[in-house]
């Protein structure tokens, strides 16, 4: 039954607002790991936030290229990087994938994407 549950491929995995509080190494790491669970012509749909241009921060970066990294407060703080889309790409590729289709807009001073 292990065996079994082990070899089983999925048509679609979701990840949504999980990679943000993964430090890049593991962020490729998880990609690559959900990547290997999928059928052929599964889909990894991939959602988070990024650096809204208006009020992502970034000191100074060109709009769309920002990072915004929350730090911890309290004794349940936790990290949360926010990163632009390009450099999700370059996760992707890193992990040996594509993107294929992509989304973003501006709600609530973030950006979806």
């Amino acid at each position: 039954a292990a065996a079994a549950a082990a070899a089983q491929l999925f048509d679609l995995v979701w990840v949504q607002w999980t990679l943000q509080y993964l430090v890049d190494a593991h962020v490729v790491a998880a990609l690559r790991s959900l990547a290997s669970r999928l059928s052929a012509g599964g889909v990894l749909v991939v959602k988070e936030n990024k650096p809204c241009a208006a009020g992502g921060g970034g000191g100074g970066a060109a709009p769309g290229l920002a990072f915004r990294v929350d730090t911890p407060s309290g004794p349940h703080g936790r990290y949360d990087v926010t990163r632009p889309d390009e450099h999700h790409e370059w996760l992707f590729a890193c992990a040996g994938l594509e993107v294929e289709h992509a989304e973003s807009g501006c709600v609530g001073g973030e950006v979806t994407a």
